[in-house]
């Protein structure tokens, strides 16, 4: 393999650490997301929305006054709604939106051969119709995915999206059967931890990201850096400097909550381990055919790579 450049050598620009975002994180509030929310310029995610109608306002209260669970839905991001206000997190990145790069995932699982042995666990009619579409994946998002049909295309979507625009993937540490599957596809970049909150407000998200902007902006040019020459040693100095300046501002981080701060979600402050692999751009895919088939995710040439970090909390219960 040819050796990459060092990370002074590089002679052109290179895209900042912004995140791609499961909307489960943002369901759930997974440390994962909230991490990321932390440490990178910005943070796009999938917004389920009316996409016949369109996204306006109205058109999502109408489509929330007709279903009960896309309105449960929608509640549970409102804690969010302050770093959508402060464009930390949004559904789109230069006016683009992954919408349809999780429909080109599900017409993939329902016409490449490949893919047959995931069809029993595909909805063919997800996204084909607004209400169904709103309807399933408003209810998996809230129980947490465990419906297959739909996470799988919404995963697979995000790495496409990202994978177009060189934004890093944000997943939870391996888990499940299909992550462990997906790990053994991956090229580690570097490993590395920094203090965060593993829980706490988006009010106090946006305090920690105003306290530590110096220290975050380099650590997040030090991943980008990393992921495009393969060199770690930034990473480790850029997040031993995040960790000082972590510190530093701990009172004020940890602060009873002020007036401002309506949501009383508890402050938890942990560590978090951070750990930058370069995934095959078809490892949803790949991952979940060896989970349901029984066998090893295959290994063949990429045909492209997703930048991605896995986030997992140490302590902080």
């Amino acid at each position: 393999m040819t050796e990459r450049v060092h990370t002074a050598s590089l002679t052109r620009s290179v895209r900042p650490f912004e995140a791609v975002v499961s909307p489960y994180h943002i369901t759930t509030r997974e440390p994962a997301g909230l991490v990321a929310l932390q440490i990178a310029q910005s943070a796009t995610t999938l917004l389920l929305a009316p996409q016949a109608l369109g996204a306006d306002r109205q058109a999502v209260r109408e489509a929330a006054r007709r279903s009960p669970v896309y309105r449960a839905y929608m509640e549970s991001w409102e804690w969010a709604m302050p770093l959508f206000r402060e464009g930390v997190l949004g559904s789109t990145d230069g006016g683009e939106d992954p919408v349809e790069d999780v429909r080109d995932a599900c017409l993939k699982l329902h016409h490449d051969d490949a893919c047959a042995p995931l069809r029993p666990l595909l909805r063919q009619e997800l996204f084909e119709d607004d209400t169904v579409y709103l309807r399933a994946a408003s209810a998996d998002v809230l129980k947490a995915g465990p419906d297959p049909g739909v996470s799988i295309p919404i995963a697979a979507g995000l790495d496409a999206f990202a994978a177009a625009r060189e934004m890093i993937v944000v997943r939870s540490a391996a888990s499940s059967v299909v992550q462990r599957a997906e790990s053994r596809l991956g090229r580690v970049v570097f490993r590395t931890s920094v203090p965060a909150l593993i829980r706490g407000s988006a009010e106090r998200v946006l305090l920690v990201r105003a306290l530590l902007g110096e220290a975050r902006d380099r650590l997040g040019r030090e991943i980008a850096l990393a992921f495009e020459s393969g060199d770690p040693s930034g990473v480790r100095a850029a997040a031993s400097g995040y960790a000082d300046a972590f510190e530093q501002e701990r009172s004020d981080i940890l602060a009873p909550p002020g007036i401002e701060e309506e949501d009383e979600v508890r402050v938890v402050p942990g560590e978090a381990s951070l750990v930058g692999v370069e995934l095959p751009r078809d490892a949803v895919f790949s991952s979940s055919i060896a989970a349901a088939t029984g066998r090893a995710p295959r290994a063949e040439a990429p045909d492209g790579f997703v930048r991605t970090i896995l986030i997992r909390s140490i302590g902080g219960r």
